[in-house]
């Protein structure tokens, strides 16, 4: 049963993943997501990301 899945579903523990760049969060994050878990987006990446496009 994945998170929230034929039950009445409250707000979890909020847990804080941090690493070194390259070390697996973004991964961790995106197959936690697949199974059903809530995430929040990381804000920075709304910044840089279209700013590294705009360079590459």
């Amino acid at each position: 049963m994945t998170s929230g899945e034929g039950r009445a579903s409250k707000p979890g523990p909020l847990i804080v993943v941090t690493g070194g760049p390259g070390s697996g969060k973004s991964t961790l994050i995106d197959a936690l997501e697949r199974e059903g878990f809530a995430r929040s987006h990381e804000a920075g990446r709304g910044v840089y990301e279209p700013m590294v496009a705009t360079y590459a």
